[in-house]
């Protein structure tokens, strides 16, 4: 008798295949550097990357929020550009900015970041704000406005946030996605300047939205953050 045929829709479907699953003790095995051998955090990134989903794509922007937001923003960045060149359609790959934000901002550094904002908006279609860990939502609250303020279409992206997604601010809520919530492991990327190279600008008189490069770092940790990056993205690859 002669088999019966799928319609190729159907078909399709059937051959898809299959997201592989992540060996959590494996993973964190091959990773040389604190917080990457976490396996919170680990975990933590791989619900954000779920949360995210076919939104990858969509973004052509990364804003960082630095300095300890850098290492998960070039996370993001590998896997969003994965995204993008599977996708085709010649998109090409996404900018990146890191920004130095927060409470210690001086009115003048505030203008400047706004400025650069406003001179960047031509060319971002949708940008993905992203930041290690949010509590009170204050500190990137002002990030959030200024983007509002100049109509610049944007998601915000967590490792871990201290609330339950509805108890912050609405303008942060419809656009939040983040790893885990009710936790504090997205602060274990706080103060890793050895592994980021940066620090926030605190001198007087220096007003820039960026942070700075900090005096001698250690290369070796350098080396080892990215590779660490390289692999941990790698990974998370197999669930977009």
């Amino acid at each position: 008798m002669k088999s019966l045929e799928l319609p190729p829709s159907l078909d399709k479907k059937r051959k898809k295949p299959q997201k592989k699953e992540i060996d959590i003790e494996k993973l964190s095995s091959q990773m040389s550097t604190e917080p990457f051998k976490d396996k919170d955090i680990l975990r933590s990134f791989i619900e954000l990357i779920k949360n995210l989903k076919d939104k990858l794509i969509t973004y052509d922007t990364i804003l960082s929020d630095d300095a300890s937001g850098r290492l998960v923003s070039l996370v993001l960045r590998k896997i969003i550009n994965e995204a993008r060149k599977r996708k085709g359609e010649n998109l090409s790959e996404i900018n990146t900015y890191f920004l130095a934000t927060g409470y210690n901002f001086d009115e003048r550094s505030i203008k400047n970041l706004q400025l650069f904002l406003k001179g960047k908006k031509p060319e971002i279609k949708k940008a993905l704000v992203v930041t290690e860990y949010i509590e009170t939502g204050n500190s990137i609250k002002r990030l959030i406005e200024d983007l509002e303020k100049l109509s610049i279409h944007f998601d915000v992206a967590a490792i871990s946030i201290a609330k339950d997604h509805n108890a912050y601010p609405t303008k942060i809520t419809r656009r939040l996605y983040s790893g885990s919530q009710h936790s504090k492991i997205g602060l274990s990327f706080y103060d890793k300047t050895n592994l980021t190279g940066v620090m926030k600008n605190t001198e007087l008189n220096i007003h820039s939205p960026h942070p700075k490069r900090i005096n001698y770092p250690l290369l070796s940790d350098l080396a080892a953050a990215r590779k660490d990056v390289e692999i941990l993205a790698k990974e998370l690859e197999k669930l977009i």
